[in-house]
C-alpha cells in the first residue's frame, strides 16, 4: 500500500519542472512504482465494487435490509434519466473512502489515545460520561448524540494536532484578500494547523482545554475550526469520521485506563495527515 514518504517522494519528483511532463515521469523509477500502487489499489477497489455489485443483482431481495450501507448507495444511483455512475465514478468514490476516510480517522485516533494518556483527569471525566450514557453495553446509534464531553474532547484533539495541518483549493475565479488579487486558477494552500492556534481566536492556544468547545465559550467565526474543511468542498464523511471516534474511544475506556510511556518522545510531524515522528507508546491498564 502506498505509505507517506513515498507520496512525499513522488510530489517532489512532480515538483521538478523536468520531471514535469508524464512521458519522463512515467519513465523514471519513482514514476514506474507509483503507477505500480495506483493499479494495486484500483485492482483492489475494482474487486471489491464487483463483488458488491454480483450480490445486488443476484440476490436482490435479501440485500433489502433496513439500512444501506455507502458502496450499496453508490452503486444504486440514478440520475434523472436513469443513467447511473460509471465504473471509473464508483471507483473513485470508493478511493476517497478508502484512504481519505482511514488515514484521517486514524490518526485522529492515535492522537486521542495519547492526549487521554496526557491528561487522566480529562480520561476520567469522559469515562464517567461513557459510563453514564453507555454503561459497560456496546455503544448505540442513540448513545453517540449524548456523548457530549466526548465530542469536546475529540474537537479539541483536532485543533490540538490538525489531523490534516494543510488544505489546498484552486481559485475558480479572482479573489482579492487586503488589496491583493490572486488570478483565477492559482492554487491556495490553507494552513489549518496556523488557524488552530491563532492567539487571536485560541486563548492560550497551547493548552489542552475541551471545554473551550462548550456553550459557555464565547460565539467564534464558524470558519476559524474548520478540520474537515467547509464550504461545498467540505468533507461529506465527517459525521461518521466523529461517530467512529465516539464508538472507539468509547470502548477503549470502558475496557482500559490509559497511561503515556514517559520514556518515549512524541513528536508531531506534519505531512498530509499529521503523524507522530517516533510512534505513540502507551500503556493499556485493565479497569
Amino acid at each position: 500500500m502506498f505509505s507517506l514518504s513515498f507520496i512525499a517522494s513522488t510530489i517532489s519528483s512532480k515538483l521538478n519542472p523536468v520531471l514535469h511532463p508524464d512521458f519522463i515521469f512515467n519513465r523514471t523509477r519513482t514514476g514506474k512504482r507509483f503507477h505500480q500502487l495506483c493499479n494495486y489499489v484500483h485492482e483492489f477497489a475494482d474487486d471489491i465494487i464487483e463483488a458488491r455489485r454480483n450480490i445486488l443483482e443476484t440476490d436482490h431481495e435479501e440485500t433489502e435490509y433496513e439500512y444501506t450501507d455507502f458502496l450499496d448507495i453508490v452503486l444504486m444511483a440514478q440520475d434523472e434519466n436513469g443513467v447511473g455512475l460509471t465504473d471509473k465514478e464508483i471507483r473513485a468514490e470508493v478511493d476517497t473512502f478508502l484512504f481519505a476516510g482511514h488515514d484521517t480517522t486514524s490518526s485522529a485516533i492515535s492522537w486521542a489515545i495519547y492526549t487521554l494518556g496526557q491528561y487522566p483527569e480529562i480520561q476520567e471525566q469522559i469515562y464517567g460520561e461513557v459510563m453514564q450514557v453507555v454503561g459497560t453495553k456496546n455503544v448505540e446509534p442513540d448513545h453517540l448524540s449524548k456523548l457530549k464531553y466526548m465530542l469536546f474532547f475529540i474537537k479539541e484533539v483536532m485543533r490540538m494536532y490538525s489531523i490534516v495541518p494543510v488544505i489546498g483549493r484552486s481559485l475558480k475565479e479572482p479573489l482579492t484578500i487586503d488589496g491583493v488579487t490572486l488570478p483565477a486558477g492559482a492554487l491556495i494552500e490553507i494552513n489549518i494547523h496556523t488557524m488552530n492556534h491563532n492567539p487571536a481566536v485560541w486563548s492560550d492556544h497551547e493548552d489542552f482545554r475541551p471545554d473551550r468547545f462548550s456553550e459557555s465559550e464565547p460565539e467564534r467565526d464558524p470558519f476559524s475550526f474548520i478540520p474537515f474543511s467547509a464550504g461545498t468542498r467540505n468533507c461529506i464523511g465527517q459525521n461518521f469520521a466523529l461517530n467512529e471516534l465516539k464508538v472507539v474511544l468509547s470502548r477503549l475506556v470502558q475496557a482500559f485506563r490509559i497511561e503515556l510511556d514517559t520514556s518515549h518522545e512524541v513528536v508531531p510531524q506534519p505531512k498530509l495527515v499529521m503523524r507522530p515522528k517516533n510512534g505513540i507508546k502507551v500503556f493499556l491498564r485493565s479497569r
